[in-house]
């Protein structure tokens, strides 16, 4: 079956100052995109490093807006008839991201219907607890703290039996997000480092998100 790769690039909307927009405390406005739709990885990485180029061209010349936050690349089979009526839509059958400079963010092998097995991610671990990241939604970002990521390859056959496999909610640790009470799982493509954006996390939402993991250390709910 044919496949599609459709590339998307997220930056920060600027105020009439040229100032990132803030709302909510903390999150930021993100402005999505569209870069196309591509027959293979390779020519959608090399889209990107053509879209950074061309950002970094226009900051030299004077230009005085953001780097891109980054980019997102989700692979889709073409005239896919569903299998599964429960299971749709699948919205991708694979899922990357990108920093803004175009280097690989995180790579996800999963799929939305829940298809392929997942077993442990593969990639290195990108945070430790106690960091803080950025969440890429929709149309904004927020900041979250992690307290630990998805589950390796040798950290899955440690802990579950033989034969068991998860999905890719599986693929997904657990996080303190500013903008919700408790924890989450955030899906481990849309967390990015904190260098993704030239921006700082206000001390008030740092000590409310750190009182969420100090209340789930304690009760582990």
């Amino acid at each position: 079956m044919d496949k599609a790769f459709t590339l998307t690039a997220y930056e920060p909307v600027e105020d009439e100052l040229g100032i990132a927009r803030h709302w909510d405390g903390d999150s930021i406005e993100i402005r999505s995109v569209f870069c196309g739709v591509f027959s293979s990885v390779k020519r959608a990485e090399k889209c990107i490093k053509h879209m950074v180029s061309l950002r970094n061209e226009e900051i030299e010349d004077g230009w005085s807006g953001f780097d891109w936050f980054g980019f997102s690349l989700v692979e889709n089979w073409i005239d896919e008839t569903p299998k599964n009526s429960r299971a749709w839509p699948c919205t991708f059958r694979s899922f990357r991201t990108y920093l803004g400079d175009g280097s690989l963010n995180c790579f996800s092998d999963t799929d939305e219907a829940c298809e392929k097995k997942f077993k442990g991610a593969k990639r290195r671990s990108r945070f430790k607890a106690g960091d803080f990241a950025w969440i890429l939604r929709k149309d904004k970002v927020v900041p979250t703290l992690i307290e630990k990521e998805a589950m390796t390859r040798e950290e899955w056959k440690k802990s579950m039996k033989r034969g068991v496999y998860g999905d890719f909610t599986d693929d997904s640790g657990i996080d303190f997000p500013f903008d919700c009470e408790g924890h989450d799982h955030t899906f481990s493509p849309l967390l990015f480092p904190l260098s993704s954006l030239d921006c700082n996390i206000s001390k008030e939402a740092k000590a409310a998100m750190r009182k969420s993991r100090a209340e789930w250390l304690k009760t582990g709910i």
